[in-house]
């Protein structure tokens, strides 16, 4: 468990992040037919993403508090 970051390896953890998610938009985006057998799942992994964000934005609202 990571207990403290320096400002240098929060910034990159930023940018980790950020490149990931770009990375699943193109992956989504290319990869994924445009039909409905995929568009439950295409959802779903937005929405999984969604959710791992707000957790972490909840988590530096109680760290910084």
């Amino acid at each position: 468990m990571i207990a403290s970051v320096d400002e240098d390896r929060w910034k990159e953890i930023q940018k980790e992040l950020k490149e990931e998610y770009t990375r699943l938009l193109q992956t989504l985006d290319s990869t994924l037919p445009r039909d409905e057998t995929y568009a439950d799942e295409a959802l779903g992994c937005l929405a999984h993403s969604a959710y791992r964000l707000g957790a972490i934005k909840q988590m530096i609202k109680y760290i910084t508090a």
